[in-house]
């Protein structure tokens, strides 16, 4: 499965990623048999969509969270 993080900063996802994952700097990891990436938007819901938009024509995910 291919799953997208998406925070508007890193602050807001680096507990996530300290506590559960590799550190708070990882863009793209596998955890089990999943491909996990993460999105950092920005702060606001324009560039939340727009990056979004960007990421979405790129790549196709299962779960985006």
């Amino acid at each position: 499965m291919k799953i997208l993080l998406v925070a508007a900063t890193s602050a807001e996802i680096a507990p996530l990623l300290t506590k559960h994952f590799l550190g708070q700097n990882t863009d793209s990891f596998i955890l089990g048999k999943h491909q996990v990436n993460v999105l950092i938007t920005g702060v606001g819901m324009v560039s939340t969509a727009f990056s979004m938009g960007q990421e979405l024509t790129k790549n196709g995910y299962d779960l985006a969270i």
